[in-house]
């Protein structure tokens, strides 16, 4: 068990855990069914994550939930009634699994071992690192499974060695959700790139409205309208991107909504700049709003180095949306270009016809499934890379 890979698993060792671990809570030996346990396994882009290294949990033992716990669902029906008809338009929407609920007790106090009265406290914080970390969880128990995340945890402190838990755990379904990413920091830095074009869009903007007093109050209102544009279009981006990341679900639609959105926004900086920096060319009516000619000297110079400011502030802007859009078109290659599901007669060669045009290409779809064998009588569903 990963959770009690040190001194925890030296004292199961020691203290014979083995028989006790196959024990309901009450003494008597668990049935066939149960001899697992109830086991979390977290994924993380389609991959499951070991135990070992720190993800997931296996409660066994007297640690394991109390049983039966409830299960289930519903079928999802809508019905509509019209003027003049007495039955209902039923509509069948598809059946939506229940949460579960599972309580026990993470109890070692009757262990002498100092390591073993820990295991406790160990699996308390396990539990609560998986609800943090909000990966996809493939939950068994038995024959019993299902896939869906740990919504809520509950615990009730009585010793250090004396911890009551509810876990409560949004069901997903029998099968895994499809077409499905978890955008973290560590993966192509999405979140740390937008936090980037937030903060400098922040500080150029503040520059850009830091317009000088001798400005022209035409010149002034007509600034203020273009920067307000690009202000939107960028915050069209940045606002959008912080919401997929926090509830990303089809990772291809979102992710080329986001380039369509950062494409939006370089473009409007273009049109924006051009017209901008044609009125800058003018110097007459930089300095027009004063009749002084050493004034009007002054608030050219002025105003002059504030056009070139706002130039400076777009080139900016195209840079971080141009790195911003690097990284989602990265992003939109690592989903596959499609799931097939594999029938009789299909062969890697074929399939590699059918969406490459290129026999050659079967290849590519061996190695991105981690095929052990070109026989794919036992494969029932096949991603198919992007080239």
């Amino acid at each position: 068990m990963g959770l009690l890979d040190t001194a925890v698993n030296k004292s199961l060792g020691k203290l014979g855990l083995s028989s006790i671990l196959e024990r309901n809570v009450d003494g008597k030996p668990r049935g066939p069914d149960f001899s697992e346990g109830f086991i979390c396994t977290e994924y993380i882009n389609g991959k499951a994550q070991s135990e070992g290294n720190g993800f997931g949990f296996t409660l066994l033992g007297s640690f394991m939930p109390h049983v039966p716990f409830t299960f289930g669902g519903t079928q999802e029906i809508k019905k509509d009634y019209y003027a003049g008809n007495s039955e209902p338009v039923v509509q069948v929407l598809g059946p939506r699994e229940s949460n579960i609920t599972i309580r026990g007790h993470f109890k070692t106090k009757r262990f002498r071992d100092q390591d073993m009265l820990a295991a406790a406290q160990e699996y308390q914080e396990q539990c609560d690192s998986v609800r943090l970390r909000g990966n996809l969880l493939f939950l068994q128990m038995g024959e019993w499974h299902r896939w869906g995340y740990l919504e809520e945890v509950k615990f009730e402190l009585n010793r250090l060695h004396d911890i009551s838990y509810e876990l409560t755990f949004s069901i997903v379904g029998f099968n895994p959700p499809t077409n499905c990413k978890i955008i973290t920091e560590q993966d192509d830095d999405i979140i740390r790139a937008n936090k980037d074009v937030i903060a400098s869009a922040q500080a150029e903007l503040a520059l850009m409205n830091n317009i000088p007093d001798t400005m022209p109050r035409t010149l002034e209102e007509f600034l203020n309208d273009q920067i307000s544009l690009v202000a939107e279009a960028v915050n069209l981006v940045t606002d959008f991107i912080d919401g997929i990341v926090s509830d990303v679900e089809s990772v291809t639609r979102a992710a080329n909504r986001a380039l369509g959105l950062i494409k939006n926004a370089q473009t409007v900086i273009s049109k924006t700049g051009r017209r901008i920096g044609a009125i800058s060319l003018d110097v007459v009516t930089l300095g027009a709003g004063f009749s002084n000619a050493a004034d009007q000297t002054t608030a050219t110079f002025n105003n002059t180095k504030h056009f070139k400011q706002i130039a400076t502030s777009f080139a900016s802007f195209q840079t971080m949306l141009a790195d911003l859009r690097k990284k989602y078109a990265a992003l939109v290659q690592t989903v596959p270009l499609k799931r097939h599901l594999v029938s009789e007669g299909d062969t890697l060669q074929r399939l590699a016809i059918k969406y490459y045009n290129d026999a050659d290409m079967w290849k590519k779809i061996y190695d991105h499934n981690k095929l052990q064998t070109a026989d794919l009588s036992a494969i029932k569903v096949l991603e198919i890379p992007r080239i």
